[in-house]
């Protein structure tokens, strides 16, 4: 729950930037008293500890589920490994270098479900965010954020697929060893 809140925080802080943002923008060009100046300053101060918090909370909320499903399956291969007959190790496809190669599977593991999970979450969050508040306050911008969404979703697609064939062509000697089990 924690991790949910912490990447609503860092997902909505576009959000709030751009609407903060757009205010300061707009000062400048009206006779406005300076303490409406500081306030929009202030909120962006603001805003920028919410980010600190929030990325913190997200960061190590993320980092925590990620160690415990890496140690889970770190476990699960080291006791499968142990639970072989003594011929299995004596085969030619099971090598040293195969056998730890499982185990640097898990390795892999850990960079899919802390940057990948993480950086999905965070787009949506801000991608549903953006919807509504450009429904809110423009309908112009919901219209060009819905013209432009398929392009960042297969760009979101394509980056996915390139990080899944580098973890195919790293991963080579543990699927041999599965397909000869």
């Amino acid at each position: 729950m924690r991790t949910v809140l912490g990447f609503c925080m860092t997902g909505s802080l576009k959000l709030g930037e751009n609407v903060i943002f757009g205010h300061l923008v707009e000062l400048p060009n009206c006779i406005v008293p300076p303490g409406l100046v500081n306030f929009f300053c202030l909120t962006f101060f603001a805003l920028s500890l919410v980010a600190l918090l929030g990325h913190v909370i997200s960061g190590s909320c993320f980092g925590i589920v990620s160690e415990h499903a890496i140690l889970k399956t770190r476990d699960i291969s080291f006791q499968t490994i142990l639970q072989q007959d003594t011929e299995w190790f004596l085969q030619p496809a099971r090598s040293t270098s195969a056998l730890v190669s499982i185990g640097m599977a898990s390795g892999h593991l850990n960079g899919l479900s802390g940057v990948i999970i993480s950086t999905i979450v965070f787009a949506l969050v801000t991608a549903i965010g953006g919807a509504i508040l450009a429904h809110i306050v423009a309908w112009k911008i919901a219209i060009m954020l819905f013209a432009t969404s398929p392009l960042v979703v297969v760009v979101g697609y394509a980056r996915l697929r390139v990080l899944v064939n580098w973890w195919r062509r790293i991963n080579w000697p543990t699927r041999k060893l599965r397909r000869q089990q």
